[in-house]
């Protein structure tokens, strides 16, 4: 069971509009440490995340592990969405194992009290990625728009991190981003050495949708070989993830 409210709704209305237009279906993902909205991008073939630590919220509670849960996501966003219109400014959230909804309790300042409930079905158990935080780059969003531009077509990008920099490559094109000129802050790489991974190509719409309350990009090793997590924090306690399908 999870309950959690939220005294100001509207950061909270705008990360969902981003996952509702990527996907119809969404997945719950619940735990002490992280509220988590899952959706699956069919034309990237890659897994959208939207995790959220609980200091986000007015109050976070929860009781026991809960199973994983679908809903439609256009729904649970037209439901943040009216009550942000009728000038609610905080809302409930509860979600009961045991009964297959969540309840919306919308408060505030809105003239009445709604309350909206959504069905939810059970979701599919899926192999877990997990990501590899001990190897990094992290990169201002303004000198990454110049390598999403370059390579946006390209079907995938080679990654070379080293301890000056890294480097995208596919074929004849390259982009290399140095730690001296402050193009990029690179972690867990030791001088002389270097690591791979590629980077499949996200469209620059729908990644800078996704990152415009960010101001950096993180890219991460997963558990699977050479592939790549894509992080953007937008705040201090709520991340969109893009988990990169292996390719090659």
């Amino acid at each position: 069971m999870l309950i959690f409210k939220l005294e100001r709704i509207d950061g909270f209305v705008e990360a969902t509009a981003v996952l509702a237009g990527i996907s119809t279906r969404c997945h719950f993902k619940l735990s002490a440490a992280m509220f988590s909205l899952y959706v699956y991008h069919h034309s990237l073939r890659c897994n959208i995340a939207l995790q959220i630590m609980p200091p986000f919220f007015t109050t976070y509670n929860f009781f026991d592990q809960n199973p994983n849960s679908s809903f439609y996501i256009e729904n649970f966003f037209r439901a943040l969405l009216n009550f942000q219109r009728s000038g609610c400014s905080s809302l409930s959230f509860a979600l009961d194992h045991h009964l297959p909804r969540v309840e919306l309790i919308s408060e505030g300042s809105c003239l009445t009290q709604r309350v909206i409930e959504l069905p939810l079905s059970p979701a599919e158990e899926k192999a877990s990625t997990e990501i590899d935080y001990s190897v990094f780059v992290s990169i201002d969003l303004q000198d990454f728009k110049p390598v999403a531009t370059m390579f946006d077509r390209a079907p995938y990008v080679r990654v070379t991190l080293s301890h000056s920099g890294v480097r995208f490559a596919y074929e004849d094109e390259e982009i290399t981003l140095t730690a001296q000129r402050n193009e990029c802050i690179v972690g867990g790489v030791g001088a002389g050495d270097s690591t791979q991974l590629i980077l499949t190509p996200i469209p620059l719409t729908s990644f800078y949708n996704m990152t415009g309350h960010s101001k950096r990009v993180w890219i991460f090793k997963s558990n699977h070989k050479y592939s790549a997590v894509l992080t953007a924090p937008i705040g201090l306690y709520s991340t969109f993830f893009v988990y990169l399908p292996q390719l090659i």
